[in-house]
């Protein structure tokens, strides 16, 4: 069981990482894309881009460090 739920999640920490990846990309590379073209839309947008980055990132060294996956 343990080790089904570290690999779900995991996963999932993977994804949310990715996502927030492509976001970053987007908002720095392709801008015009993006429906609300505000300052402060992309600042938001950047912010939580880089929240979900960090929490991912953070979730991936913790199941490394205590599990070993």
């Amino acid at each position: 069981m343990e080790h089904r739920l570290i690999k779900a999640i995991k996963k999932q920490a993977l994804a949310d990482k990715e996502e927030a990846l492509l976001t970053l990309e987007l908002l720095t590379d392709s801008p015009a894309g993006i429906g609300e073209h505000t300052a402060e839309h992309f600042l938001n947008e950047g912010k939580k881009a880089l929240h979900k980055l960090g929490e991912a990132e953070d979730l991936l060294e913790t199941i490394e460090r205590h599990f070993g996956h």
